[in-house]
């Protein structure tokens, strides 16, 4: 073999760990989703790359900046489309990538900034169709359980309602309030109270009295549901 063939395939045999080093931690099936954050700036987790606390974090220069990149890729139908839909499909294969988008991210001067999903709350064209898979996520996260005494970093589906919460503005509030009101009968008990407590922060003055019907309303079934089983307790032995 030739020399110059032979030192060749030697440099493309040393090059090829550098290259799987910068692979995103998240792995080729979002390679996607990895190139779209990265036009807004937005830098994934490499394998490579030194994990705080155990989990690995995002990078971006600065909230502000990729927020208005986010904005003008947002504009295009097709890459919002593509960045919803990688998002949900991110989530969808582990809630561990769901805590990494909603962990804050490394800055540029090495402190700490907003986490990605906050980033991208702010940005009217993702919003919507964010809030929705997020919520999604808060329903079948907690199916398998949900604790109380665990802290709020530790706790994805209450980093999700603290994200809601911290919501600038809400583009449709409306649809928002009717969300948040659709997953509270199928949150537990302990995830309820959070979910009372966040709506009349989100809800516009005029949705109030349609908000407390409705509590009204859920209160009325959940007592009704009790009540045959509070009979049944009281009823006696024979």
């Amino acid at each position: 073999m030739p020399r110059g063939k032979e030192n060749a395939g030697d440099g493309a045999d040393a090059e090829r760990p550098s290259k799987r080093a910068r692979c995103s931690v998240f792995g080729a099936d979002h390679d996607d989703l990895v190139a779209l954050l990265a036009q807004i700036g937005v830098e994934a987790p490499t394998v490579d790359a030194p994990a705080d606390g155990g989990a690995p974090r995002f990078s971006m220069p600065g909230a502000l900046e990729c927020r208005m990149a986010a904005q003008r890729l947002a504009s295009d139908d097709e890459a919002r489309a593509g960045m919803i839909d990688g998002l949900r499909e991110l989530w969808d294969a582990s809630a561990q990538w769901l805590r990494v988008c909603l962990a804050p991210s490394r800055a540029a001067d090495g402190g700490w900034g907003d986490s990605v999903v906050k980033v991208l709350l702010r940005v009217d064209a993702l919003q919507s169709e964010l809030i929705d898979a997020l919520l999604e996520h808060v329903v079948s996260l907690s199916a398998d359980g949900f604790e109380t005494d665990v802290p709020l970093a530790d706790s994805t589906p209450r980093l999700v309602l603290a994200h809601l919460r911290w919501l600038d503005a809400a583009v449709q509030p409306d649809a928002l309030v009717a969300k948040l009101l659709q997953i509270l009968p199928l949150c537990p008990p302990a995830l309820q109270r959070e979910v009372i407590a966040l709506v009349p922060e989100v809800a516009e003055d005029a949705q109030q009295e349609h908000v407390i019907d409705t509590f009204q309303e859920l209160m009325g079934q959940a007592r009704a549901h009790a009540a045959p089983g509070a009979r049944a307790r009281a009823a006696p032995t024979r």
